[in-house]
């Protein structure tokens, strides 16, 4: 059986009780950020974003030393005015 390029294995556990865990390469990177932000001093909770984004924060602060909180806050903005746009077109 082949697969696309496109599909994701996805590895499922039983934790005895506690119900199903499914394990995917997303989900690992995507832990490997929020820690990667934790030790770096980040306060600003950037798992409130999708992965994309918290990949570009964490790549922006290992890159060029942007501080996580303030790149954080610039993407918040960002999105603010793209949703307050389409109500004040009106």
């Amino acid at each position: 059986m082949e697969r696309s390029a496109n599909q994701r294995e996805a590895i499922t556990f039983d934790l005895h009780g506690y119900g199903n865990f499914k394990l995917t390469a997303e989900g690992i990177i995507g832990e490997a950020v929020r820690i990667g932000a934790k030790m770096s001093g980040g306060e600003f909770p950037i798992e409130i974003f999708p992965i994309r984004i918290q990949r570009i924060i964490s790549s922006l602060h290992d890159c060029q030393g942007y501080p996580v909180d303030y790149v954080a806050a610039a993407i918040l903005a960002a999105i603010a005015v793209g949703l307050a746009t389409p109500i004040w077109c009106r």
